[in-house]
């Protein structure tokens, strides 16, 4: 049989089960159909078959049925320009808008997730848009490695060729969308990309076509993937850095989501839930608005400065995060914050809290736990102010019904910074933490789910004068009237030995979602003012602004050189594990992921062992020097000298030992997995001063 006979043999097994459904059992597999749905779209662009346009447009109905949203007709997953002109007059004349234009905007709480939808169903279209642009050279080197597909041994690997060849990220401006649609393709291209890995191998496989039918038939609510990793000894690692003079620290940034106990409980007519959907349909816009601004794009969406003009008066505290919270919350209010009139114009808004701002709050100003883990929220908190202090940089937030949108990253992720502290001291400290963020979650009725991890890491040498240097900081100097950033052998060392240990990774299923391991400066941290109007940061405006951000800040490079301040440098791990911003439907079926339960500690293993062994070739005198030795980065931010690592495989992330849940077997993908229960009673969790309160 060939591979293109196997492969729409399995998918059309797989859609027969779908359409077995009702339409009230489609809505609650939504989740796991889409990704055979992007690739149906990919293989259709591949290999035009009659089959798979009946699939895609028979899909296209069902969501026409379920959601009211056409899957076909992109450019309007955004608000509309006439909704989007009432909210900007709404700020403009401070004034609130009326019932009918807030129940306009209602709809549009889960904009985003239909928009990444359009993006994987019109997947195929893409591809074919793209490759337009391409060359003659390209576009015959794709239909070639097509024309090969049928018969070859190497299948899997020929599909993922194939996808990447077609350069959709370079290519993306070519694509009719709105900017929503454009920043679903940009910030999820990655996982696009591993589904037509992890898909193909399971459509390429006859049994395990067969368990991607069994689990679309399975009937878990939550299905949690789970992996542990032995934590490395690096407490000896620290001694052979002291040894050298040298030290690292470490950093952790994660991103998660905060997902409802109760998924069934969409927009009620309660007052405080409309509120709340309101919240969530207006809370990217601004963001998306300073992005276009930032790189000198005229902006296409209002400025929105207060929330509250949106919404609905006469919220009761009670409906959304329960009385106890919400005296929780009183209370913190009370002693921290002095004014009584200031304190009921905070409670007034806590009246709209959803439940992921209790859980915020709580977080950061009721425990002492954001101190001790020093846990840093960009714009809203710093664990080196007090909490009174921190409270008065969010209280404009919360009395503008902004809160909910600060503690967004862009979307629909939330972002906190642990650290840094001692290589030796970070996993525990993360250990700790997580624990505790979880249960303070299930505490405010949420679940914590998809947290991925960012490990930054940061290098010091002290020199003979005791003076500790920091040895990622590259200097930005003048030279001959001519911006020049400059860096030095030791820091290129480092970061060439991280490609490799990153690249060790690639032997860890679903850790890496590329396979090109480089590393690149971000010009946009702490240096935009700097680098602007110089060779380093030259804005295309034919791309999108989003992709230019990607660009310039190096969002689509592995590890990034990053400034923190003036002096300290980092680099960061990222683009591993899952990705959080993968849009699903909470109310639905969901498989998560957790990259903070191992990457760190695979990454960690991976490069003290290879650093140790640099460690040992090199004498004290030797390491100063390669820091003395002074090397450039060029304009595009790449470290001259340096080259990108090519992975020879990046493993699936599909299989998993049920029984035992920490087994794993890479040499093929699966669909086994750990079922985790999401709705066990949990522990109190509860400070001394909040005993009294029932």
């Amino acid at each position: 049989m060939t591979n293109f006979t196997l492969i729409n043999r399995n998918i059309s097994t797989i859609f027969d089960s779908w359409n077995a459904f009702s339409t009230s059992e489609k809505q609650r597999k939504i989740n796991l159909i889409l990704p055979f749905v992007q690739f149906t779209s990919f293989l259709n662009h591949l290999n035009r078959n009659p089959n798979l346009e009946v699939i895609l447009q028979n899909f296209a109905q069902d969501y026409q049925n379920i959601f009211e949203q056409n899957l076909q007709q992109m450019a309007q997953s955004d608000l509309p320009q006439s909704l989007l002109e009432k909210i900007a007059a709404a700020q403009a004349n401070q004034q609130p808008i009326d019932a009918t234009t807030r129940q306009e905007i209602l709809p549009f709480q889960d904009k985003y997730i239909h928009a990444h939808n359009r993006v994987m169903f019109n997947y195929g279209e893409f591809l074919a848009t793209a490759a337009q642009n391409l060359s003659s050279a390209q576009q015959q080197i794709i239909a070639t490695k097509i024309a090969s597909f049928d018969q070859s041994e190497s299948a899997l690997q020929l599909l993922q060729e194939l996808n990447a060849a077609h350069l959709l990220e370079q290519n993306s401006a070519l694509i009719a969308k709105d900017d929503l649609e454009n920043h679903a393709l940009l910030n999820q291209l990655t996982t696009y990309n591993q589904n037509i890995a992890q898909l193909g191998a399971i459509l390429l496989d006859e049994k395990l076509s067969n368990q991607a039918v069994e689990f679309l038939r399975s009937h878990h609510h939550k299905t949690a993937i789970k992996r542990q990793s032995t934590t490395p000894n690096l407490t000896d690692f620290a001694t052979k850095l002291a040894d050298k003079n040298l030290e690292m620290t470490i950093g952790l940034e994660s991103e998660f989501l905060l997902n409802s106990l109760n998924p069934n409980q969409q927009i009620q007519d309660s007052t405080t839930r409309q509120n709340i959907a309101i919240k969530k349909a207006v809370a990217d816009i601004t963001a998306r608005r300073n992005m276009q601004k930032k790189y000198g794009f005229e902006p296409t969406l209002p400025e929105i400065t207060n929330v509250t003009f949106l919404l609905n008066e006469n919220a009761d505290f009670s409906e959304v995060i329960g009385r106890k919270d919400y005296l929780i919350i009183q209370r913190t209010v009370q002693d921290l914050v002095s004014s009584p009139n200031e304190r009921t114009e905070i409670m007034t808004h806590v009246n709209n809290f959803a439940e992921s701002e209790a859980f915020f709050f709580k977080l950061l100003f009721v425990e002492d736990f954001a101190y001790q883990h020093k846990i840093e929220i960009d714009g809203i908190f710093d664990y080196k102010k007090s909490k009174s202090e921190n409270l008065q940089n969010v209280v404009p937030f919360i009395v503008t019904d902004r809160f909910y949108e600060k503690l967004l990253d862009m979307i629909q992720a939330y972002e906190i910074a642990i650290g840094p502290f001692a290589v030796d001291e970070i996993i525990e400290q993360k250990n700790q933490a997580f624990s505790k963020l979880r249960l303070l979650a299930n505490q405010s009725q949420l679940s914590l789910d998809d947290a991925n991890v960012q490990v930054n890491s940061s290098f010091f040498l002290t020199d003979s004068n005791n003076v500790k240097q920091n040895i990622l900081l590259p200097e930005i100097r003048e030279i001959a009237g001519e911006t020049v950033i400059q860096f030095n052998q030791l820091g290129a060392q480092i970061l060439e030995i991280m490609q490799e240990a990153v690249s060790d990774l690639g032997d860890v299923p679903g850790v890496l979602r590329q396979s090109e391991i480089a590393s690149g400066l971000d010009r946009n941290k702490h240096v935009k003012s700097q680098l602007e109007n110089t060779a380093f940061r030259q804005v295309d405006a034919a791309l999108p602004a989003f992709l230019n951000h990607k660009f310039l800040a190096a969002k689509n490079i592995p590890l990034r050189l990053s400034f923190i301040n003036d002096e300290v440098a980092v680099v960061e791990l990222r683009l591993v594990g899952n990705n959080t911003h993968f849009a699903q439907f909470d109310h639905s079926q969901n498989i998560y992921h957790s990259g903070i339960d191992f990457i760190a500690e695979e990454f960690l293993q991976k490069f003290s062992t290879r650093f140790s062994h640099f460690l040992e070739s090199k004498s004290s005198e030797e390491i100063t020097a390669l820091y003395n030795q002074k090397i450039t980065i060029d304009h595009g931010g790449k470290i001259v000298g340096m080259s990108e690592i090519i992975t020879p495989q990046v493993r699936a992330d599909r299989n998993y030992d049920h029984q035992s849940q920490t087994v794993y077997k890479p040499e093929k993908p699966a669909l086994s997995v750990a079922i985790i229960p999401f709705t066990a009673a949990q522990p109190l969790l509860v400070s001394s001063n909040q005993n009294q309160i029932n």
